[in-house]
């Protein structure tokens, strides 16, 4: 798959925002944005060893064009995911409140633009699955690159 930025804009930088217990579904839709070329920030991946984890956080927030909000049931009961959008929006990042599952936005959220992958989690026949994330995927990066993506 192409890298979608273009050659003279460079790329989104995306920051990656969710509850560790949201991890492997989080993981997966990384790993799809990163095939793209998109680069993605997230912690368990990008802070080496022996980094003071929450000034990595704070400086890959800080560089970010994007913040990719993965919100969840968890991710409401997490005050560092709260943390993290809260002081994104006080840096006037772009935030994109990525639905995992039926948890409503917290207030300050639901003036942004949301998209729906709850459905990627539930109970699905494989073949579906697979189609549905694609279709998701392809609607993040489209939202986030204001670009339609390369045909598969």
């Amino acid at each position: 798959m192409a890298n979608l930025a273009s050659e003279s804009t460079p790329p989104r930088r995306l920051f990656a925002s969710y509850s560790r217990r949201d991890g492997r579904h989080v993981a997966q839709i990384v790993q799809l944005l990163r095939v793209t070329g998109a680069p993605v920030f997230r912690d368990q991946e990008n802070i080496a060893p022996g980094k003071r984890w929450r000034t990595e956080i704070s400086d890959a927030l800080a560089s970010a064009d994007t913040v990719l909000l993965f919100w969840s049931r968890n991710a409401h009961d997490s005050s560092e995911v709260r943390a993290e959008y809260e002081h994104a929006i006080s840096l006037g990042k772009d935030v994109v409140p990525v639905l995992l599952d039926d948890a409503p936005l917290a207030g300050q959220l639901r003036e942004f633009q949301y998209i729906d992958f709850s459905e990627l989690f539930l109970p699905h026949d494989s073949a579906g699955v697979a189609a549905h994330g694609r279709e998701l995927t392809s609607a993040l990066l489209q939202r986030i690159f204001a670009t339609s993506p390369p045909s598969p």
